[in-house]
């Protein structure tokens, strides 16, 4: 638990560095700052990298007992991506966190959204895997399926919560749907197969 919520409140803070975004890019690198004096100070070091050290073999240590493999869709989903998360955010982890020490690199957020955004533009569907994980988690949801998606399948929403998405330079927000269970989303697509037929 304890390790957990050392995980939870760095990317609470890295995420609230982010929204900073919203006011300014300098006030992000401001921020920037005074995160990096203190999750970069040696007892932090410690106690961060021991905590996902930590939370990384509980999980497998939990896969490793598990005397079943008979898996649903959605924890077989949650294996996957829990699985797949360091490996997602190893790129941005060694481009931003190991440039400093290793080469003396220090970057600024403008040269990181220009590597994710511009040079590198493929590395952005990592960064939205490992968001949309996030933002299922925050809305308490196992799937989350946009308007645009649904519009474009040719797919009934009635039935689904509707949730309006701010995005910074976008006029209008983002409506996106959330699916509590995975299988309402199968219950759904099966209903409107069958009043399409």
């Amino acid at each position: 638990m304890a390790a957990g919520l050392v995980l939870f409140a760095y990317i609470t803070s890295h995420f609230l560095n982010h929204a900073l975004g919203n006011i300014s890019l300098g006030a992000m690198d401001d921020m920037l700052l005074y995160q990096m004096l203190f999750w970069q100070s040696w007892p932090m070091l410690i106690v961060f990298y021991g905590a996902t050290l930590i939370h990384m073999g509980l999980g497998l240590w939990a896969l490793y007992v598990r005397r079943q493999f008979r898996w649903t869709a959605i924890e077989a989903t949650q294996l996957l991506f829990g699985l797949s998360i360091p490996l997602l955010i190893m790129q941005h982890f060694i481009g931003t966190r190991l440039s400093s020490p290793l080469f003396g690199i220090d970057r600024d957020y403008s040269q990181v959204f220009f590597t994710y955004w511009v040079a590198k533009a493929d590395g952005r569907w990592l960064m939205y895997a490992a968001l949309l994980q996030d933002m299922t988690k925050a809305l308490s949801c196992e799937v989350v399926v946009s308007r645009d998606v649904l519009n474009t399948a040719a797919l009934p929403a009635e039935n689904l919560p509707r949730i309006e998405v701010p995005i910074r330079g976008r006029v209008e927000p983002l409506l996106v749907h959330t699916v509590e269970k995975a299988e309402m989303l199968s219950a759904v697509l099966a209903d409107f197969a069958v009043a399409a037929a």
